[in-house]
């Protein structure tokens, strides 16, 4: 892992590299002053991870962040900023991927590139890297945003709030952005967010208004088929009505329902930055009577769950979400046999996209007579 810290306090720096040095970290780390010595460090050499203040000479940490990521899209990008830099942060809500308040303790950093490290090896194929890494902001359909504007615009504030969030619940590109901005240290020290109407608490209708108008501004270089988008979302729902539903405790329903709807990010990320993908996979797996992430798997190794999961933990999400969303097809994976989060979302995939589960994982899981009640007409026919 290489890392490269940037800030034009020499303190700073100084106190980062210490801390990791007493704590023997294995990485190839660099420290540098300026945007410029950045820019030309990451031309000599490969880095993996960046993080940066927000205020630099000449350059600032949002130029600086827009050039890595126009130049080196596959680097993971983490901007450090005041408090008072709101409106400075919010348009590094497209470029970075974490954010933190300073002073930010350098054992935070460490466990965040930790994190990240070990998403590396969720999903080792540097290309998918790529693909997930240079997303800023996941599709939303045109509807949705159409009305998300239309309530920035209106007077009712206190009947906002709860306006916004449910059609933000609607749409797991707008979800997890605001996930996203709500768990960063920067915009909330608390912990970070699993529930839309936590976040929008947290946020307040005047920070979640300017960041919804930036979403809704931010303009695709590929603008995806409004199909495809809307295909995504009306069965990501589907799958979050269903887990929320199944959940056995009513404080665990909020958090299927979000993992619910963000199980399938993998393929609107697809869809966003690499379309021909998604769709030589599909024709593949029609062509086979095969689910979709089989065909995947057995072309890039890799399936969706693991590209969004990837995206997600990038985005700073809680681990129980990006771990639900990375095994919501591998539910074999989890060593755990009870029925938790990600076997709930699994489970409820199953049903929604008329996939059978095996009836040993129905078994490992006792989730047999849960599968009974809920699959759909055509399952219990084929059953």
């Amino acid at each position: 892992m290489r890392v490269l810290f940037v800030d034009d306090e020499m303190r700073v720096l100084e106190a980062i590299e210490r801390v990791l040095f007493e704590l023997e970290i294995d990485w190839q780390t660099g420290y540098l002053r300026s945007a410029e010595l950045a820019l030309a460090e990451l031309a000599r050499a490969p880095y993996d991870v960046i993080v940066s203040d927000l205020r630099l000479p000449r350059l600032d940490g949002v130029g600086l962040l827009t050039r890595v990521a126009e130049l080196y899209p596959r680097v993971v990008r983490i901007v450090l900023t005041g408090h008072s830099d709101e409106a400075a942060a919010l348009k590094l809500v497209n470029v970075a991927h974490q954010f933190f308040a300073k002073p930010c303790p350098a054992d935070t950093l460490h466990q965040v590139i930790v994190r990240i490290e070990a998403l590396t090896q969720l999903l080792p194929d540097r290309k998918l890297q790529t693909l997930a890494a240079q997303i800023g902001t996941l599709p939303s359909p045109a509807h949705l945003l159409q009305q998300l504007s239309a309530l920035n615009h209106g007077d009712d504030v206190s009947g906002a709030a709860p306006a916004m969030a449910r059609l933000i619940k609607q749409d797991p590109g707008m979800t997890s952005k605001l996930l996203q901005v709500a768990g960063s240290a920067f915009f909330n020290s608390s912990a970070s967010v699993a529930d839309v109407e936590t976040a929008v608490m947290r946020l307040g209708v005047r920070t979640l208004r300017n960041l919804t108008q930036t979403l809704g501004s931010a303009a695709s270089p590929r603008p995806p088929a409004t199909t495809d988008v809307e295909a995504v979302r009306a069965r990501s729902v589907s799958i979050a009505e269903l887990a929320a539903s199944m959940a056995r405790l009513p404080e665990d329903a909020s958090a299927a329902y979000v993992a619910g709807l963000l199980c399938d990010v993998g393929q609107l990320a697809l869809v966003t930055s690499a379309p021909e993908r998604l769709y030589v996979t599909q024709a593949e797996a029609a062509q086979r009577g095969v689910p979709v992430h089989v065909a995947e798997r057995a072309t890039w190794g890799a399936t969706h769950a693991e590209v969004g999961g990837y995206l997600l933990g990038l985005w700073g999400l809680p681990f129980q979400i990006v771990e639900a969303v990375v095994n919501h097809h591998t539910p074999e994976r989890i060593a755990d046999d009870r029925l938790g989060l990600p076997q709930l979302i699994w489970l409820a995939a199953c049903i929604v996209e008329g996939e059978e589960p095996t009836p040993e994982l129905l078994s490992r899981f006792g989730v047999e007579e849960l599968y009974a009640n809920h699959r759909r007409p055509s399952q219990e026919g084929e059953a």
